[in-house]
C-alpha cells in the first residue's frame, strides 16, 4: 500500500509541483473565500473515507485524521528542495508508510 500511494504522487510529482509551485499555493489559501477551501477539505475527507472503505482494520481511524495525514505528506512536495532532492523519494515513502502503518494498527 506504501508504494502505491507513494507512486502515485511521485510518478505525478511534475504536474503535482507545476500546478502549486506556478499557482502560489499560500497565495491561493488567503484570495479564496473561506468556503471554497472548506469544500476542498471535504472532498479531501471524503476520499479518504472511500479509501478507508477497503481498508477493514482502519474503523478506529478518524476519516479527517488520515485526509490530513495525506494531504501533509502530499504538501511535502513543495519542499523537495528543502527536504534534499537526493533523498526525497525515499523521506516521501517513510511518510506514507507511517501513515500506513497507523491505518494497519488495530
Amino acid at each position: 500500500m506504501t508504494d502505491i500511494i507513494s507512486d502515485l504522487l511521485i510518478n505525478n510529482k511534475p504536474y503535482f509541483v507545476s500546478v502549486f509551485v506556478n499557482s502560489d499555493v499560500e497565495y491561493l489559501s488567503r484570495k479564496l473565500p473561506q468556503e471554497v477551501l472548506s469544500q476542498h477539505v471535504d472532498d479531501d475527507v471524503m476520499l479518504a473515507n472511500e479509501v478507508l472503505k477497503f481498508i477493514p482494520e482502519s474503523k478506529s481511524i478518524d476519516t479527517k485524521v488520515f485526509a490530513g495525514a495525506l494531504r501533509a505528506a502530499f504538501l511535502t512536495i513543495l519542499n523537495e528542495k528543502t527536504i534534499g532532492t537526493d533523498i526525497y523519494n525515499e523521506v516521501f515513502k517513510f511518510i506514507v508508510r507511517g501513515i500506513v502503518k497507523q491505518l494497519l494498527k488495530d
